[in-house]
């Protein structure tokens, strides 16, 4: 009866954060981005105009729980994620940053939520591509 039972995998505290971190700021995204989808009056107060923001954000809201589940199972796949994450999140605020020097309305919000999202991915990123997927010396 001793054998029935799985034995847990020790995690490292990279591991467990940056995967709880991640599944939690996905969560998050979620709610945010169904209410402001939903036509929420506090969503559109908060500045949810832009609807490609919107359905970027809750699509990635489902990528950030993935790519935690897989950096808390300390899955090589969960490293290659979180940088594309990193890099899409990057690149969707240089578009952003394009709209608004094009004369686009400017909301802090969305400026804070996209470098919030960008730094924490490049840093999550940046821990599991030097855990799980930098050679070993």
């Amino acid at each position: 009866m001793s054998g029935f039972f799985l034995k847990p995998i020790p995690r490292p505290n990279w591991a467990w954060a940056s995967g709880l971190f991640a599944v939690m700021l996905g969560a998050v995204s979620i709610k945010n981005e169904w209410a402001a989808l939903s036509g929420s009056s506090g969503a559109r107060a908060l500045g949810y105009a832009l609807p490609f923001l919107v359905y970027f954000h809750l699509a990635m809201g489902a990528a950030y729980i993935v790519a935690g589940v897989g950096l808390y199972n300390l899955k090589r796949w969960a490293a290659w994620g979180s940088l594309v994450i990193a890099l899409a999140s990057l690149v969707v605020g240089g578009a952003y940053g394009l709209f608004l020097a094009t004369g686009g309305a400017p909301s802090i919000i969305i400026i804070l939520s996209l470098g919030f999202r960008a730094v924490s991915w490049t840093v999550i990123g940046g821990l599991a591509w030097r855990n799980l997927l930098a050679p070993k010396s």
